[in-house]
This record gives structure tokens, C-alpha cells and sequence, in this order.
């Protein structure tokens, strides 16, 4: 059976992952994590998790103005247009 991590609902694996850092940002770090009632490693990792979900949504997305949206579905009807009147065997 895999468990998932009540957090960060990640399952339990065997890989790792090691960080340097400094004595300030560990502390600020550790500090967090125990205000947040979680292990450093469950805080770091649901952290990382979130922004990487993040970033990938970011550069997997296009935002287009209204205008720019208009252009967009006015030349996909002109080329549905065009392709359907192209005739079929």
C-alpha cells in the first residue's frame, strides 16, 4: 500500500534531495516549518512541490489579451472554413 503525505500529498519514495544553505536561510527554514506544525522535509518539499506546479503552469499557459483572442478564434473559423470545404474521396 502507498501512503500519501496528508501535506503535500506526496507518496513515500526512496529519493533524495540535498541543499546547502546558509545558517540564516536554515533557521528561517526550520522556523517556519515548526510554525507550520511539519518536519523541515515535509515543509521544503511541500514548497518545492507547490512552485514547481507553479512554474510549469506558468510556462505551459498563454494569456492572450482580448484583442489578441479575437484574432486567435477569428482565424481559427477562417481555417475550420477553409477546411471544410475541402472536399473528401
Amino acid at each position: 500500500m502507498v501512503k500519501e503525505h496528508p501535506m503535500t500529498g506526496a507518496t513515500h519514495s526512496h529519493e533524495r534531495i540535498d541543499l546547502r544553505t546558509s545558517p540564516e536561510i536554515k533557521e528561517l527554514i526550520v522556523r517556519a516549518a515548526s510554525a507550520s506544525g511539519v518536519s523541515v522535509s515535509a515543509f521544503l518539499l511541500g514548497a518545492a512541490q507547490e512552485r514547481a506546479k507553479q512554474g510549469l503552469a506558468d510556462s505551459e499557459s498563454l494569456m492572450l489579451t482580448a484583442r489578441d483572442w479575437d484574432a486567435f478564434v477569428t482565424f481559427r473559423n477562417c481555417w475550420i472554413m477553409m477546411l471544410s470545404s475541402i472536399p473528401t474521396a
